[in-house]
């Protein structure tokens, strides 16, 4: 008798999703192991975004794994540009937005991790919705940032936070 496939969906990019769906097709080898990422982009060095913004690397030098390497490395499928935006635990189901097509689509799992990461700290302070100010906490942020600082060459910065990426952009 033939069991179905388990299914364990991983939530978010950056190092722990991907380190959570390698793990975990590494200890079921048997599960459909699944990462959803709602960017372009899977695993990258997040403390090294200072260096890419800086001039000093590539952004593809930050590049860790790719969709394909995942899959061809660790078995892992990836659907990037998927954003989740519910999750059904009583019928363990999530809807998922293809944010490329814009549609709602429903996919079921055994098991879910959820590695969405933080989120910046708002400090509610009058300007912080400027057009130069930034919240470096993505490769996409870091673009943002890079495309402002070559478009309109500030001559001084102001960095908030003293966490790795804040001391090194400094």
């Amino acid at each position: 008798m033939t069991l179905p496939q388990r299914t364990i969906v991983v939530v978010g990019g950056l190092a722990a999703g991907p380190s959570a769906a390698s793990k975990a097709a590494r200890t079921d080898p048997d599960a459909r192991v699944v990462l959803l990422e709602q960017s372009d982009t899977i695993s990258y060095g997040i403390c090294e975004l200072p260096y890419y913004v800086g001039g000093i690397v590539r952004a593809e030098d930050l590049v860790v794994h790719t969709a394909e390497s995942l899959k061809r490395e660790k078995g892992v499928d990836v659907l990037l540009h998927h954003r989740v935006e519910e999750i059904r635990t009583g019928n363990c189901r999530l809807m998922v937005r293809d944010i490329n097509a814009g549609k709602a689509v429903e996919i079921g799992y055994d098991r879910l991790i959820l590695a969405t990461g933080a989120t910046p700290r708002r400090l509610g302070l009058e300007g912080e919705d400027g057009a130069n100010v930034f919240h470096i906490r993505s490769l996409d942020s870091a673009h943002q940032l890079r495309h402002f600082i070559d478009g309109a060459r500030p001559r001084t910065a102001v960095i908030i936070g003293a966490g790795f990426v804040g001391v090194e952009m400094a």
